[in-house]
């Protein structure tokens, strides 16, 4: 880059200009593609209800307390986020035909849901016995 007369800071060619140009854009594509959309919900949804349930499962067996309004928020809302994936999968399913990869999220998704509800509702009950 050369600098203009007097100014002293470098400008880009054109062809620098188009070279950045076309990097943003390339950019800009890769983001688009990483947008949360119906197709790869499911996948997310399944992946933080996994993370949620791991952690508390590991917690629970290292005899790790952690605060009970924590566990309870994080029992709801990994059920909410997992029930609404796999019924996400399940309509796609519907929608796109027979895929056994929505049909194994939906499952894992589901039961992810069952087991954070119970875990939920458990805990709710012994505060309230």
């Amino acid at each position: 880059m050369e600098p203009l007369a007097g100014h002293g800071r470098a400008y880009p060619h054109n062809w620098q200009h188009q070279e950045i140009q076309d990097n943003l854009d390339n950019q800009i594509k890769f983001l688009k593609q990483l947008k949360m959309n119906k197709t790869n919900y499911p996948h997310i949804a399944l992946a933080i209800a996994a993370v949620i349930s791991f952690i508390l499962y590991a917690a629970s067996t290292a005899g790790i307390r952690m605060p009970l309004l924590a566990v309870l928020i994080m029992c709801e809302f990994g059920f909410l986020v997992s029930a609404s994936g796999g019924l996400v999968a399940i309509k796609q399913l519907f929608d796109h035909g027979f895929s056994s990869r929505y049909l194994i999220v939906a499952l894992i998704s589901l039961l992810l849901a069952v087991y954070l509800g119970i875990t939920g509702y458990s805990l709710w009950v012994s505060i309230n016995a």
